[in-house]
């Protein structure tokens, strides 16, 4: 369930102020789903879920709380069908790629499909239908709630869960946003206009600007100004009324940039017509009265819209035509801007930003100049995008500002560097009487000549910007401004480009100027290094220490004033047998991917270590792979789609270094992203071509392969000893390998320590006997003749291991494989840690009492594999093929994954991990609102409670938690005795996050959360997860009973006495399913002397009490030892 639901169910029970005040809702009922329903794909077949209504009262009005996960929900269709068979469509597609629906649907709420679908909100319903044709005179009945997904095979989601609210009264609602709002710029002082039509009557109404509260109105108010006193400044203004101290909501907003000059002629119209693909085109018209003769024109409009790159907008008047907007603006959700053709261009400014910006085309609105602004204006606006769900929006105002002279053209504000006045050149299109020159909206100057083209500026401090605007005068005229902005800084030098000589640290620099500087400046790790002729566009020099890397940082000087630094990350290679490098210089872009490039290496030596270079600019290096082959066929991915916006990839791939992550333009030494690492390439040849690989998958950024090097070492020519493996009997070790050619030695390291020398180089075999503890083991061969010696790969073997960690996670806030390792530790467990499950494990462990898998949560989990489910059963069972053979000690499992029950496809461990398998349609794939984990007693030996704790999600994004069942209903192969130890909840109920499983096999415990999230001390948790991962297969506990209930009725009466006797006596009768409750006298045997005892206890004053357990008629164990045995006592006791 997406978590703001559980926020908004108190929402349910607020009503509409109507004239009779506030009223209580008559019945909320919502659905207990176990298990969210998966949405069904087959119309035949919807998912339908049913609340049953019990309560007989009118039905004048109904809300629908409606909470659906959908990775689509553009797909979605959902529809409330009434007892009577009245069906409403609630949501009609729509919504594009949002992920949820969670809103109240109300005929009184926001109109649909203004406000987020993930708000919780009131919307009303998109019909067909609205929620008052479910009025009705009896609200008992079935209420269906029905859903499905238009788009087969495509995006899936699932209904978590609904609310029914039904009044008997009247109607609910909200508190709307006003209607008709409109913002104009009056012009001359930066005075804006704001008016509105309320919908409904507030209490007040807030007026914002730029996010402040500027003035609170009366609740009635439709109109007010607001004063900046600035003119060619963008201005926010903003509503938010508020009702019984609630409000919309959204606050309604818009956006304008106020200008110098009051038009000529101004005609608004606010519609607030349906714009999507559910009308033909919408068309609005102004009729103008006013004969004005155009000499320039402005169209402001204010358009909502899910995808405004869907709409077209044209503009008509007198048989002319110009197309306003053409598909632009992508994913955008509205159109706000002024058209002018003096505006901002197309691509470069923001469509929504309330700006002046150009239309797109065909046509400008200099089109409509010479002509009168008399007769029709008409705009249309269509939605040309066919496929999909509906598409709604709204056409909330336009205007027309027409000026019967037009500005000046050609507006240029030209800053040099350095500079601290700018020089403003213009076109006239006529002579005028003067200018006024406004600099960030405040009059800066008056230019009584109306004849000239430029200006020049008063001086600014540097670095600064200013917006800069002329406006014509004339007498008696009205003539629009023009602006353009001054940008006063040290424009800073380009295309840095930077790279050190390999075991010198000298460094070598190229750029480009963007002007001639005074002098520039140069630093290396923020300490200043030399001064050069501000001409200069190379250096060569410094020395830092190799290896590492070094921070390049050039500044430009000018007129005493200095730029940003421009700056790179350098890094220093050290001296190797081989080194070379190129400057492909080769473009990167999808038209073009695959780049490659190729380093020849002339020797032939086995490679004893290697670093690899990668310095290239590109916008978004998240968009790249790298990829470097060696003659020999090794591959390496060096970068997989890492660092997003990142605009540089700067990194030497290095063999040993640390973890593969951000930054990359970090000049820095790291390992390979993989597939494969930087160790791959170790003890393979040099000789031949190693081809470098570079993809672009995403087409529209072209960048440039700067550079890049190969470095190789030759390491020892006798290769190293093979195929090292390792045998633990829990006390040794016995290491056994193959000798690549003989060696005059061999020795032994153990944990980076040699342990043993003088190994015969011909020997195959060595049996180690440490400590108890987990050990990482290399070999090492020497070659005296060479003077060289070679290590082998390293294999991890303990003694006395009682837990092996599987650590299958590959990152996240949470660690619970080290967090697990570090405390089992503390409680005096022997851990050994793998991160990859092989089937010799068990080998080289020695055979553990229990195996942890942490496989981490979305999106740094690990997927279980068929393969990896095969080796787990059968580590599990002990049963090697899983053929009915018991080949090795069973093993305890605890496994940990977010995704692997609800989610992943099912692997044959399903049917030994004690949780419900999923082709019952039982376990749900979670969500994200797992914070609280609530523990409980499995009943089967494990129990939590009073362990409550909240959970710290390892993901900021969704963790995507499954909900688990356990299989005591539907058995795994190991028995029926699985319980629940762990509950999450959201609004609609708890949720099963933690199963123990008391296997006939072995042990096991299922979560879907990641242990080292438990919010309290792991310590007090698990002690208790240890003794139920126990393998002892030691006799059952005692069983608890009741003395005299023989009949299991949870009493202790004279039936039971009747009972005992007819169990004696009368053939046919049962007998009694707990000897020892019917020992009535605990004499250790049933007989009728045990009925006269217990009806002697009931009614003879004075006669002795049964004997425990029971006295109190509560469950305990048999004190006295004896032969009888209890199977039941019919579920009162444990």
């Amino acid at each position: 369930m997406h978590p703001f639901v559980r926020t908004i169910i108190a929402a349910l029970s607020i009503v509409t102020i109507a004239a009779s005040g506030r009223l209580n809702a008559d019945i909320i009922q919502c659905t207990n789903l176990p298990n969210a329903l998966p949405i069904s794909e087959d119309v035949a077949n919807p998912t339908e879920v049913i609340i049953s209504v019990t309560t007989d009262e009118p039905v004048v009005d109904v809300d629908i709380l409606v909470d659906i996960a959908h990775d689509y929900i553009d797909d979605v269709i959902v529809e409330i069908i009434s007892p009577a068979g009245t069906l409403v469509r609630l949501h009609d597609q729509g919504g594009g790629s949002n992920d949820f629906i969670n809103v109240i649907f109300d005929d009184g709420g926001a109109p649909n499909g203004s406000i987020p679908w993930d708000s919780g909100c009131r919307t009303q319903p998109s019909g067909p239908g609205s929620l008052s044709d479910l009025a009705t005179t009896s609200s008992l009945g079935d209420w269906t709630l029905r859903s499905w997904d238009t788009y087969t095979g495509g995006a899936t989601g699932a209904l978590s869960g609904w609310c029914l609210n039904t009044f008997d009264q009247t109607v609910s609602g909200a508190v709307l946003s006003p209607n008709n709002f409109l913002v104009r710029d009056l012009g001359g002082n930066g005075t804006v206009e704001m008016t509105w039509t309320n919908p409904m009557l507030y209490d007040e109404i807030q007026i914002l600007s730029s996010g402040t509260v500027v003035d609170i109105l009366a609740g009635d108010a439709t109109s007010y100004t607001l004063v900046t006193g600035v003119v060619g400044a963008l201005v926010e203004a903003c509503l938010l009324p508020a009702a019984a101290g609630a409000v919309p909501c959204t606050t309604t907003c818009a956006n304008i940039t106020t200008q110098a000059i009051t038009p000529g002629l101004e005609a608004c119209s606010t519609p607030a017509s349906i714009v999507g693909n559910t009308v033909p085109e919408t068309i609005d018209i102004i009729n103008v009265t006013t004969d004005l003769d155009i000499g320039d024109l402005q169209v402001q409009v204010d358009v909502q819209h899910p995808f405004v790159g869907d709409l077209i907008a044209d503009l008509t008047h007198g048989g002319t035509t110009v197309r306003l907007h053409d598909e632009n603006g992508g994913a955008a959700t509205q159109i706000e801007a002024t058209y002018w053709d003096l505006g901002g261009p197309q691509g470069l400014t923001a469509i929504n930003c309330g700006c002046p910006l150009q239309p797109t085309g065909p046509g400008a609105l200099g089109d409509f100049n010479g002509s009168s602004t008399l007769g029709d204006w008409t705009l249309r606006l269509d939605d040309v995008f066919a496929g999909g769900g509906p598409r709604v929006g709204s056409l909330d105002s336009w205007c027309l500002r027409a000026f019967e002279l037009g500005s000046v053209t050609g507006l240029v504000c030209d800053t040099p560097s350095g500079s601290t006045v700018s020089t403003l050149t213009w076109n006239n299109p006529q002579d005028f009487d003067g200018f006024e020159i406004y600099a960030d909206g405040i009059l800066e100057s008056f230019i009584p000549d109306g004849t000239v083209t430029s200006y020049q500026t008063a001086p600014q401090t540097l670095p600064s910007q200013v917006v800069y605007c002329v406006v014509p005068l004339l007498t008696g005229e009205i003539v629009p401004q023009n602006c353009c902005e001054g940008n006063f800084l040290v424009q800073p030098i380009e295309d840095l480009l930077a790279n050190a000589e390999p075991g010198t640290g000298e460094i070598s620099a190229t750029w480009n100027l963007s002007t001639t500087y005074d002098q520039i400046s140069i630093y290396i790790d923020g300490n200043f290094e030399a001064t050069l002729p501000g001409d200069a566009t190379t250096w060569t020099g410094g020395s830092p220490s190799v290896p590492g890397t070094a921070s390049l940082c050039i500044e430009a000087i000018q007129n005493g004033f200095v730029s940003d630094l421009v700056c790179k990350n350098v890094a220093l290679l050290q001296a190797r047998d081989f080194s070379a490098c190129r400057t492909p210089g080769s473009p990167i872009n999808q038209a073009v991917s695959p780049v490659t490039d190729i380093i020849f290496v002339p020797s032939n030596n086995l490679i004893g270590d290697i670093d690899v270079l990668v310095d290239l600019r590109h916008p978004f290096i998240g968009d790249l792979t790298v990829d470097l082959a060696s003659p020999g066929g090794v591959g390496v991915r060096l970068h997989d789609l890492l660092g997003g916006a990142d605009a540089d990839m700067n990194v030497v791939y290095s063999n040993g270094a640390p973890a593969n992550a951000g930054p990359y333009d970090c000049g820095c030494a790291m390992e390979a992203s993989g597939p494969g690492s930087m160790q791959d390439f170790i003890n393979t040849t040099s000789l031949g071509p190693w081809v470098m690989t570079i993809s672009d998958i995403f087409p529209g950024n072209i960048s440039t392969f700067d550079r890049w090097c190969l470095q190789i070492d030759a390491g020892c020519q006798t290769l190293p000893p093979q195929d090292l493996s390792a045998v633990s009997n829990g006390t040794g070790i016995t290491l056994n390998w193959t000798n690549a050619s003989p060696y005059d030695e061999i020795q032994l390291v153990r944990n980076g320590t040699i342990v043993a020398t003088g190994i015969s180089g011909t020997a195959t075999s060595y049996v180690d006997s440490p400590p108890p503890g987990a050990y990482e083991y290399q070999l090492i061969g020497f070659d005296f003749a060479q003077a060289c010696s070679n290590t082998s790969d390293s294999i991890t073997a303990g003694v006395g291991i009682t837990d092996v960690i599987w650590i299958g996670e590959t990152g996240g806030n949470i660690l619970s494989g080290d967090l697990l390792a570090d405390n089992l530790t503390q409680l005096g467990r022997v851990v050994m840690t793998v991160n990859t499950l092989e089937s010799d494990i068990l080998d080289r462990s020695g055979g553990p009492e229990a195996l942890w898998a942490c496989l981490g949560t979305y999106p740094e989990r690990y997927e279980l594999t068929a393969a990896d489910g095969l080796l787990l059963s059968e580590i599990h069972t002990g049963d090697v093929g899983l053929n009915g053979t018991q080949d090795r000690p069973t093993v305890s499992i605890y496994i940990e994954s977010n995704d692997a029950w609800g989610y992943d496809p099912q692997t044959i461990f399903a049917n030994y991990d004690g949780v419900e398998n999923t082709s019952f349609g039982n376990v749900e794939n979670g969500d994200d609102s797992l914070v609280n984990l609530v523990g409980f007693d499995s009943g089967v030996g494990l129990d939590l409670s009073f362990l409550d704790a909240p959970y710290f999600q390892d993901s900021p994004g969704n963790d995507y938690t499954d909900r688990l069942v356990p299989c005591d209903l539907n058995p795994d192969l190991g028995g029926d005795r699985s319980g629940v130890i762990w509950q999450g909840s959201d609004l609609f109920g708890p949720y099963n996050v933690g199963i123990h499983y008391d296997s006939d096999i072995a042990p096991v415990i299922c979560q879907t959360w990641e242990i080292g999230g438990y919010g309290n001390d792991l310590l007090q948790i698990l002690p208790l997860y240890i003794a139920a991962l126990e393998n002892t297969g030691g006799p059952a506990p005692d069983p608890q009973f009741v003395r005299g209930d023989v009949n299991n009725d949870g009493g202790r009466n004279v039936a039971d006495a009747i009972f005992l006797l007819a169990s004696l006596f009368v053939p046919g009768s049962p007998s009694a399913s707990c000897l020892d409750a019917a020992d009535c006298n605990d004499d250790g045997g049933t007989n009728v002397a045990d009925a006269v005892f217990l009806l002697s206890n009931l009614f003879i004053p004075g006669s002795p009490p049964l004997p425990a357990p029971g006295t109190n008629l509560d469950c305990g164990a048999d004190p006295t030892a004896d032969t009888l045995d209890c199977v039941s006592t019919g579920g009162n006791c444990p």
